[in-house]
This record gives C-alpha cells, sequence and structure tokens, in this order.
C-alpha cells in the first residue's frame, strides 16, 4: 500500500506542473518571500546541485506559492521534496542567464545571487538608466547578436552625445571589444590600456562623454534606484531597497560573468583532448602553437594579461598611446592588452583601432611580422614587440591558421540574450527608452 508521503509527494509533482503552466500564462511577478524559504528547503536537499542552477529565474518561484498554498500543513520534508521537484518540472521554463559558478560556490540564499545576476541583466539593457539622453545602453555597442559577438561591427566607438539630434554620437578612438568570456579578466585590469578592472570599466564607461555621457555614475544608481523592479531585486539581492554604486557594479559584473563560451576546440587541443575539426584548422593549431601561445596562453583564457606593441599604432599612424598614456612610461608608449580569442569570428574588425577588417587581415599582418606597405615602401614600428617582428607565414600557412581561428575558437554554446525590456511579459514599467535604443 503506497503510504501518505508517497501519495503527498505524488500530488506535490502534479501541483508543480500546473503551477509552470500558470505561472508561464501570466506576468511575471516579484518573487515572494516565501518563495525563498522553499528554495532555501530544496537547497539542502539531495538535488542542491540541481537547484542552484534551476532557481535562477526568480519570478516562476511563483508557481512555488501556488503549490505551496496548496500543501499548507504538509511536514517540512514534503515542503522540500515539493520545491525540488518544482525545481525539476521547470526545468525547460527557465529563460535567463544562469551564473556558471559551481552549486557549493554559490551563496547560502541562491536567490541573492540569483537577483544579482538579474539585475545587471536587465541594467545592461536600460537605456533609461545607462545614457544621458535615454537612447544607449551597454548592448546598444556590445550587441548580443551572434552576428557582432558582443561588439558592434563598427571601426570605432559611437558615444552618447548627439545621439539624438543627429543620429550619430562623438567618435571614439577605439574599437569595441568582444565581452565574451570577459569574466575571466575579473582581478585584472580590463581596459586595453589597462585603466580599469571590470568593474570599475563598467562604471567609467557610464559617466564617459565619448560613451554613455551621463554626469555622474551616481546619477545612473539615481536612474535605477527609481524603477521598483530594481528595488524589488535589490531588497532580495542586498537586503535593502536603494543601491549603491558598489552594489550597481556588482550586478552588472555578476551579469557579465555569465556571457561564456566554453569548451572551445581550442581548449580541447591544448589539453590533448580529440575534436571534430578538419585537417586545415588542425594544420593551423600547430601554427598557432608555434608563434602565437606565447601570448594568446590557452591557460589563461587565449590571452596573457600584458600589453604589447605589436605595431598596429605606427601603421595607422594613431596618437592613441595605449599603456603608456596610463603608466606614463615611455616603453608602453603604443602598447595594448591582448585580447581573447573566444568567438573571436563574431566580431570584426580587429585591433584596438579596428583598422584590419577581417581575421585574414589580422594573419597577413602578423604573418609579415608586423610589416606595411605606404607609397611602396616597406615599413615596421622600430619598437615592435620582438616576437611578432619574428614571424614569417607563407599563404598556404595563413589560410590554415584563419581556419583556425575561425573554427577553434567557436565554443559549445554562443552566450546570447534578449533584451529584457522589449519583451511583451516586461517586467520594467519602463521601457520607452529601451524600445527607442533598439530603433537606432
Amino acid at each position: 500500500m503506497i503510504s501518505t508521503l508517497e501519495h503527498l509527494l505524488q500530488i506535490a509533482f502534479f501541483l508543480s506542473l500546473v503551477a509552470v503552466v500558470r505561472a508561464s500564462r501570466r506576468p511575471r511577478q516579484p518573487l515572494h518571500p516565501k518563495a525563498l524559504k522553499l528554495a532555501q528547503h530544496a537547497q539542502a536537499s539531495r538535488l542542491r546541485p540541481v537547484v542552484a542552477r534551476m532557481i535562477i529565474d526568480l519570478h516562476v518561484a511563483e508557481g512555488v506559492i501556488m503549490g505551496a498554498k496548496a500543501l499548507r500543513g504538509a511536514t517540512s520534508l514534503v515542503s522540500a521534496a515539493f520545491a525540488s521537484l518544482f525545481c525539476l518540472a521547470c526545468a525547460f521554463e527557465i529563460a535567463l542567464p544562469a551564473s556558471h559558478a559551481s552549486a557549493d560556490d554559490v551563496a547560502v540564499t541562491v536567490s541573492a545571487e540569483a537577483a544579482r545576476v538579474r539585475l545587471g541583466y536587465e541594467i545592461y539593457f536600460d537605456a533609461g538608466v545607462l545614457s544621458l539622453e535615454g537612447t544607449m545602453s551597454c548592448a546598444s555597442c556590445h550587441k548580443p547578436d551572434p552576428k557582432f559577438g558582443y561588439s558592434d561591427g563598427l571601426r570605432v566607438a559611437i558615444g552618447q552625445r548627439g545621439a539624438a539630434g543627429s543620429g550619430l554620437g562623438l567618435l571614439g578612438v577605439r574599437n569595441v571589444p568582444s565581452l565574451v568570456n570577459v569574466g575571466d579578466k575579473y582581478g585584472h585590469a580590463c581596459n586595453a590600456d589597462g585603466r580599469a578592472g571590470l568593474g570599475n570599466a563598467c562604471l567609467q564607461a557610464v559617466a564617459d562623454p565619448l560613451v554613455l555621457g551621463m554626469p555622474s555614475v551616481a546619477a545612473a544608481v539615481d536612474r535605477a534606484n527609481t524603477r521598483e523592479r530594481y528595488r524589488q531585486l535589490s531588497r532580495i539581492a542586498f537586503g535593502h531597497e536603494t543601491l549603491s554604486e558598489k552594489e550597481f557594479r556588482a550586478c552588472v559584473v555578476a551579469f557579465l560573468k555569465t556571457l561564456r563560451s566554453d569548451d572551445l576546440p581550442a581548449d580541447r587541443l591544448a589539453k590533448g583532448l580529440p575534436t571534430a575539426l578538419p585537417p586545415a584548422p588542425l594544420r593551423g593549431w600547430k601554427i598557432f602553437q608555434t608563434h602565437c601561445v606565447s601570448c594568446h596562453q590557452p591557460e589563461n583564457g587565449w590571452r596573457d594579461f600584458k600589453y604589447h606593441n605589436v605595431g598596429i599604432a605606427s601603421r595607422s599612424r594613431s596618437s592613441d598611446r595605449g599603456r603608456g598614456a596610463v603608466t606614463n612610461v615611455a616603453s608602453d608608449d603604443f602598447c595594448f592588452a591582448t585580447p581573447s580569442l573566444a568567438e573571436c569570428a563574431k566580431s570584426p574588425p580587429y585591433m584596438h583601432d579596428g583598422s584590419l577588417k577581417t581575421l585574414a587581415d589580422v594573419v597577413a599582418f602578423f604573418g609579415a611580422g608586423g610589416r606595411y606597405i605606404v607609397n611602396g615602401r616597406v615599413l615596421r614600428d622600430p619598437d615592435i614587440d620582438p616576437e611578432v617582428a619574428a614571424i614569417e607565414l607563407g599563404a598556404a600557412q595563413q589560410a590554415d591558421l584563419v581556419s583556425f581561428l575561425e573554427l577553434g575558437f567557436q565554443g559549445a554554446g554562443y552566450p546570447y540574450r534578449e533584451n529584457p525590456h522589449l519583451s511583451p511579459l516586461s517586467p520594467t514599467t519602463e521601457r520607452g527608452a529601451a524600445n527607442r535604443s533598439a530603433k537606432r
């Protein structure tokens, strides 16, 4: 005979399925405090690793409340089992980016970290909070579309001021870098010239007149604190409703850390594991090992966290001093950070100034040891990094290396994110600015 407890568990599973259907048919609501307790019960159960990945969409947790009401008076064991079963039932309903930290790395209250990620996710796309004229967000330049690879396809960035009147903002001096796997830089300098870490780089962009143009970071945080939606999430994430600049930054960084492309074929090759790559990129891998890994190091996410003069500034006749402008050390002039190569085929043009249009152009430049031709004269920066100057590649080798860069750095899953403010079920009450941004 089936015990009463087993009957209750069967009922709980059925109710969890009903909850998912009901929750998906109506606008999302703020997370109820009781959902946190049920989530904590579930986290303590044997399914904790599953729960840590599943309870990322805070809003679908309202289904837990609906089921809990039907099971009022049940034992704590049943409540824990129900919460776990609910998480399994809604596994395919989760539409938001999950943290890539392991379950053991997640805070005791899973929902607190999830709320930080969600806040960063919504702020990332919120033009009304981030830009002076309410027409640009992080996503305006770091576009999630795979056609742009979290860059924008332009040679250099176009900033905020002037955008509303003429359709054109102030022209920047640098190419927009991809944000894929940018979380690897946490704890390291982030910009091409190394002037700030990941969190501070985000804040600098907000108040930079060449980027988002806000008078100050505090002004953007004040705008965010007027959003009822953000106040609710802040209460879950930090225990209070008003975000500080530090918390604002922490939320954006938490979201950026989810923009990952992992299990690259190049990662597998570096570990000696088999891949499905055809012969050309495999030949390109051998060339890469010989000429490229000293800077694009697999153990460091295909970068070295250092700065190099590879001869591009001389070729472009640029006055951008790069690292030298930060350190005021002459030997650092025209040195720029080594970028990661994850999903690099998706984010042309290349180099800090966007002066090389394709990966073939990049390989041709490095394959010639940094030489370039002006009016029939072969030139090269006299201060170029010696390792660049030593490279000599023929046409066939260059073609194989391009093939490796195109195929070897495509991950198992591109981290695409939709604009949450443009959804019919958008949780925000102010979508006008985001809509204007989408029409640019």
